[in-house]
């Protein structure tokens, strides 16, 4: 109850103060999220907290949600302590914690149903009235080798990247990035966009190469991709990054996942960017340690000096498509 009374509580509409006229954007009505910095939520879509978000908050895709976990005042940096933060259910349910672990939505006449995300917000600015606006959708890979991208192309476009997270994991999985992705198109504020290109990728929270982990890789994966291709905006693929660690002890799993995204993106006319090849290219076909490796052994994660090594063949292909 404490959480519908809430998400009550912000539905206020802000349409007025929130219109941009910044190119490619349309005025909208948003509900601003209470005790958060520069996050709100379309109409439809409920404010709640959630981990990671650079505001604490993000919003949950259905109207009148129920937030799971702790309700009220979140620091943006500091963790929450609840087992259901970051999930929502629809209204008239409550969230339950579940024995075997996950969250789930209990309290219609049907059976319980798995909760779902509360999406992060989108891009954290407005956008550019004067150039090209650029998106780049993806993990915490794609945080770091967003700003030099950004610094890279500052002259010729506007590129900010989704979700409004620097610190966490990003747009995350598949998964994730299927059931957010409406959100993470829009700016933290809920502003739609209509943005000129759009760099995304999904594949370092996938490291399943198991056939059914695989088969729901790839059919999430092309209904991202159709829906970003129906936008209008044009679409540029990254492929994954290495993950040595598990290449080394003789799973290539990520390169059967950019296998997959290849095929994907050939048939739907995609252009990607080999950051893979990139990769190895500085440090070889395997490797354990590496100069632009954030640690050693080298894992996920890059120095600054890496991520715009890395930045330089997907600055170019961007540049293709401006």
């Amino acid at each position: 109850m404490r959480a519908l009374l809430f998400s009550s509580a912000i539905s206020v509409v802000m349409a007025s103060s929130l219109s941009c006229a910044a190119r490619g954007s349309r005025s909208e009505s948003v509900a601003v999220c209470v005790n958060a910095t520069n996050t709100g939520c379309a109409a439809g879509r409920t404010c709640c907290e959630t981990e990671y978000s650079n505001s604490g908050w993000g919003c949950c895709m259905s109207a009148g949600a129920v937030c799971c976990g702790a309700q009220g005042p979140a620091l943006p940096y500091a963790p929450l302590p609840s087992w259901g933060v970051g999930y929502c259910c629809p209204a008239g349910t409550k969230c339950q914690n579940r024995t075997s672990g996950g969250i789930q939505c209990v309290g219609l006449s049907s059976a319980p149903t798995p909760a779902s995300f509360v999406c992060k917000p989108g891009a954290s600015k407005p956008p550019s009235a004067t150039l090209p606006n650029v998106l780049v959708v993806g993990d915490s890979v794609s945080i770091g080798y967003e700003p030099p991208t950004a610094a890279a192309l500052a002259s010729e476009a506007f590129v900010q990247h989704s979700p409004w997270d620097t610190r966490g994991g990003g747009a995350g999985a598949t998964s994730y990035g299927r059931a957010c992705l409406d959100n993470l198109l829009v700016t933290s504020m809920g502003l739609s966009v209509r943005w000129d290109v759009i760099v995304f990728n999904f594949g370092l929270h996938n490291l399943d190469n198991s056939t059914e982990a695989e088969q729901q890789y790839a059919e999430d994966l092309q209904n991202i991709t159709s829906r970003l291709v129906a936008t209008g905006s044009k679409i540029v693929y990254a492929l994954t990054t290495p993950f040595m660690p598990d290449k080394l002890q003789g799973n290539s799993v990520v390169q059967q996942l950019n296998a997959i995204a290849n095929g994907i993106m050939a048939r739907q006319s995609v252009p990607t960017v080999d950051l893979y090849s990139r990769v190895t290219a500085k440090c070889g076909v395997t490797y354990k340690t590496c100069p632009i490796c954030r640690k050693s052994p080298c894992s996920y994660h890059y120095t600054p000096q890496g991520y715009e090594w890395i930045s330089a063949p997907l600055v170019a292909a961007i540049r293709q498509q401006l």
